[in-house]
């Protein structure tokens, strides 16, 4: 008895539609897909992993006075940055920090004045 779910017959060499180049191909994509996320959510556990520890405006201008600071990054009122660890085995101390200034304190004259300071 003939298939009924098939109403065209296939002809010998004629790929058919939905092979196994089709499933293939999807098969491939959904794992670039997989590990595309995955390396998204690596980056994004990374980044907290890393904690900051928030010290005062004092403190900051302590660091760059004393050229501790390798980079910083302004972030609206807050600056967050990396510093040198002057002794190796610090109890305590992070490398990475935040600072928060009052609002509209961070303005152009003080970009400048830190560029100038910072190494």
């Amino acid at each position: 008895m003939p298939e009924v779910n098939n109403p065209r017959p296939e002809k010998p060499g004629q790929p058919r539609s939905g092979g196994p180049n089709m499933k293939m191909s999807r098969g491939i994509f959904s794992w670039l897909v997989f590990f595309g996320l995955a390396l998204g959510l690596l980056v994004v556990l990374q980044r907290q992993w890393q904690a900051k520890e928030t010290i005062r405006i004092d403190e900051f201008n302590k660091y760059v006075q004393n050229k501790e600071v390798d980079e910083i990054t302004l972030h609206g009122d807050k600056i967050s940055g990396h510093r040198r660890l002057t002794q190796p085995n610090q109890e305590g101390s992070k490398p990475n920090f935040q600072v928060s200034y009052p609002p509209n304190a961070i303005d152009s004259a003080f970009i400048k004045d830190l560029s100038k300071r910072l190494p």
